[in-house]
């Protein structure tokens, strides 16, 4: 497998270099572009993450959801709200296999209960804190992420999802056993 850490703090605009988790060696090159941002000419690394690209600059990642068939890589997270976390991800590798690179992104979001629509909205630190010191958190092994229940402030009953540096180390050893190739984003230390 190969790991392009992001650098806590930045949103963009660098580019990081991969090592691969067996050789401990330097392997490939993620370019992270914010939002609209053009990748320079310069740039000869092997992907390009966000940003802006020519539509036919085969190093863009597409979103797996809406990327053709023969996109040469396209990229996914680990954050679903129902389901399964290890079926959505076998059902990314059957379709794209090597060419699937997964984004690990920690998952902090509240979600109505019942959700129909699956949609969350952020949560910030300081909430989730005050959150889990009024609730009991859970771990689910089917999502590889902890939750709270609790009654919003609108008295509607709301569950949170979130991760943990534990949760994390999780979901990176279920791409290690599934096979991920790729994986980028704010990998947990340890």
């Amino acid at each position: 497998m190969i790991l392009y850490p992001f650098q806590p703090g930045r949103t963009g605009g660098y580019s990081i270099v991969g090592f691969d988790e067996q050789t401990r060696q330097p392997r490939g090159e993620l370019l992270l572009l914010p939002a609209g941002e053009l990748p320079p000419e310069e740039f000869r690394g092997d992907a390009i993450f966000g940003g802006t690209s020519a539509a036919d600059d085969p190093r863009q990642l597409r979103p797996a959801a809406l990327a053709p068939p023969d996109a040469r890589g396209v990229w996914a997270d680990t954050q679903i709200s129902g389901g399964e976390l290890e079926a959505y991800l076998r059902a990314l590798l059957a379709v794209w296999g090597t060419r699937l690179w997964v984004w690990l992104e920690p998952i902090c979001m509240r979600f109505p209960v019942p959700c129909p629509t699956g949609v969350g909205e952020a949560v910030s630190a300081a909430a989730l804190q005050d959150i889990c010191a009024r609730y009991p958190s859970h771990f689910s092994p089917e999502l590889l992420c902890r939750y709270c229940f609790f009654s919003g402030s609108e008295g509607r009953p709301s569950v949170v999802l979130f991760d943990t540096d534990d949760t994390c180390r999780e979901k990176l050893a279920l791409l290690r056993r599934l096979g991920v190739q790729q994986v980028f984003g704010f990998l947990p230390q340890g």
